[in-house]
């Protein structure tokens, strides 16, 4: 360019006088200058732009290049209004179109926001929940949408939440330790109420039910302000005004950390207050606690439920896994064993606190602890269930093939018979034909040639019979038959002595009967004494009582079933002399039990029934005293 080349060599020429700054050359109002020290601008001709601060520089543009700079400026003026002109005239024919265009810029963005959605759904793993007509919420597999997103990326797994909300449990209360996952439980069921009422699907299995709510109320944080003079505590106390004062039937309530920031006793009872006003008012909602005295409230009131977020207290470390129908303990002393704290210091806290209390929440941690120990039964007895089904399955399939044998047998039997048939009445048809034929003297001979082959076949086939008896019933001795020997009948007890050996037969003496039995059918057996009668039955007796079981366990059996059993146990005690005895029917519903007591109470030889002690079963367990 002429300019660029004119402004260099006038550069190249001003540097050889040192006339030129250190900067050399800047842009100053859009055109190129130079930066010329003070003490030289009256060297250089032409026009001044503009002073550095200090006054040290002054920015010259030369005269030379004055012109071009002047052209070039007027150039780009011609070119911005000819881009005018050019956009001017194309809006003027775009105009009459400028309202289907606004509709094609709306529909875009309608399409781009539900691909946008459609984007994020197979990212999260999302489906559409079912719609519920009447108040309803049932996750099931549920996921904090960001969380998921966050282990998915980094290759982790997270734990799926599975709760539900009815019109008869419309207010869920969770418990637990800290770190838990109470609050991440609390915002997943907020963020999937939100994205459901959005219109976006829902990281869930796809029969999950939501419905809709006009209100969401969230206190979820610490919210206080110095600017609006709140502490914690009374920002809460501002939320709970408003809750109790517009929530109602169509509200979900989401509340984390409720009734804290202030003194327990006092803060637990103004928050069970509110808690009994918002259940009056029949909204839904969520709501995360440590204080005992919600638990209990829960418990007894209609419309609430309790839930609890799993610990194992055996490796010290949450399962973030929600289980409904129960409080949960805060693991508070474990939790600070795993933090290190000392024996002695955890010993100390130990005596502060209340013994109700410390009560209460010992009985919470045992309970999780059964419930952990009653699952891991439960899988097994799942696992063995699936291999029982197996068993089942296979043995279905083995009787199947076994009946299709036997049916198959059966027809060939049947044909081989309808054979044997058809072949005699051929045989008897001409032995008819001859016999009418035949002269009256040969008649005789006719007759017993007949005879002998009825005969014949008869022979022949009860050999064939008694080979596959043989075969099916029978079974080749250990020892063979010799006289003076011991034996026994095959599937038979009594054993007797062979007094005499003939073909294949043997004379058996039992006692003063004797028997002749085939050899096939005799086992050798040891020689047994003969025994005295009164001390066999003594005996027997006494191992009998010795083996018999003081306890019976009727848990699992139907009614009819269980009777049955009870009258049997009884019986047997009776026998044997037993002055007490134990029955296990559990508690349950108590049908079971009281099914056994009234049983009990109608036999005679019953004294007293009474409940085993607390720590052996208690009222699950029935003591019976006989006479």
């Amino acid at each position: 360019m002429q300019l660029e080349r004119q402004f260099n060599t006038l550069l190249g020429q001003y540097r050889k006088n040192n006339w030129i700054a250190d900067s050399e050359e800047s842009i100053r109002n859009g055109r190129r200058v130079l930066a010329v020290p003070a003490e030289h601008k009256r060297k250089i001709r032409g026009m001044v732009h503009d002073v550095s601060n200090t006054g040290s520089t002054v920015f010259i543009e030369p005269e030379e290049t004055l012109q071009l700079n002047n052209d070039l400026v007027e150039w780009q003026q011609a070119e911005r209004q000819e881009i005018y002109r050019l956009l001017r005239n194309l809006t003027a024919q775009v105009r009459p179109f400028a309202p289907e265009l606004q509709q094609y810029q709306k529909l875009l963005g309608l399409l781009d926001f539900i691909r946008a959605k459609a984007l994020l759904a197979a990212d999260m793993n999302a489906y559409m929940p079912r719609i519920a007509t009447d108040k309803t919420i049932e996750l099931f597999a549920a996921r904090h949408p960001l969380l998921y997103l966050k282990n998915q990326a980094l290759g982790k797994k997270t734990v799926p939440l599975t709760m539900s909300l009815n019109l008869a449990e419309r207010i869920l209360l969770v418990s637990g330790p800290n770190a838990g996952g109470k609050s991440v439980m609390l915002k997943t069921v907020g963020l999937l109420q939100l994205m459901f009422q959005c219109g976006l699907l829902i990281p869930a299995a796809d029969h999950s039910t939501m419905c809709l709510f006009r209100n969401i109320y969230v206190d979820i944080g610490d919210e206080q302000s110095i600017e609006n003079d709140l502490s914690t505590y009374s920002s809460r106390l501002k939320n709970m005004r408003y809750f109790t004062e517009f929530a109602n039937a169509k509200t979900l309530l989401l509340i984390d950390e409720f009734g804290s920031g202030t003194d327990p006793m006092v803060g637990g009872a103004i928050a069970e207050a509110v808690l009994e006003t918002l259940v009056h008012k029949f909204c839904y909602g969520v709501i995360t606690t440590h204080y005992a005295n919600l638990k209990i409230f829960a418990t007894h009131t209609k419309g609430m439920q309790n839930g609890c977020m799993l610990f194992d207290a055996e490796h010290l470390s949450p399962l973030y896994r929600l289980e409904t129908g129960k409080p949960g303990s805060s693991f508070a002393f474990e939790l600070a064993v795993k933090s290190g704290l000392s024996a002695p210091l955890i010993a100390a806290a130990k005596l502060k606190v209340d013994a109700d209390y410390k009560e209460f929440d010992e009985l919470l941690t045992s309970l999780q602890r059964e419930r952990q120990s009653v699952q891991e039964r439960e899988r097994v007895v799942a696992a063995k269930e699936a291999e029982y089904g197996i068993l089942v399955e296979q043995f279905r399939q083995k009787n199947a093939d076994i009946d299709r044998r036997r049916k198959q047998i059966l027809l060939e039997t049947k044909e081989k018979a309808l054979n044997t048939v058809q072949q005699t009445n051929r045989k008897f048809d001409t032995m008819l034909r001859e016999w009418g034929e035949s002269k009256e003297e040969s008649k005789k001979e006719m007759t017993k040639q007949i005879k002998t082959e009825i005969a014949q076949d008869r022979q022949q086939l009860s050999k064939a019979i008694e080979i596959l008896k043989d075969g099916i019933y029978y079974r080749d001795a250990d020892k063979p038959v010799t006289q003076h020997c011991y034996v026994r009948v095959h599937n038979g007890n009594e054993v007797g002595k062979v007094l005499e050996l003939r073909k294949d037969t043997a004379i058996v003496e039992f006692d003063l009967l004797r028997s002749t039995i085939k050899l096939r059918e005799l086992l050798v057996v040891e020689a047994v004494p003969k025994k005295d009668q009164s001390k066999v039955s003594i005996g027997v007796t006494l191992e009998a009582r010795s083996r018999f079981e003081t306890t019976l366990d009727i848990r699992g059996m139907r009614r009819d079933e269980a009777m049955q059993a009870v009258d049997s146990f009884i019986d047997q005690a009776l026998m044997y002399n037993v002055e007490e005895v134990k029955i296990i029917h559990g508690i349950g519903d108590g049908i079971l039990r009281r099914s056994v007591r009234d049983m009990l109470g109608k036999i005679s030889a019953v004294t007293t029934v009474s409940n085993e002690e607390q720590q052996y079963g208690g009222a699950g367990v029935s003591l019976v005293s006989l006479k």
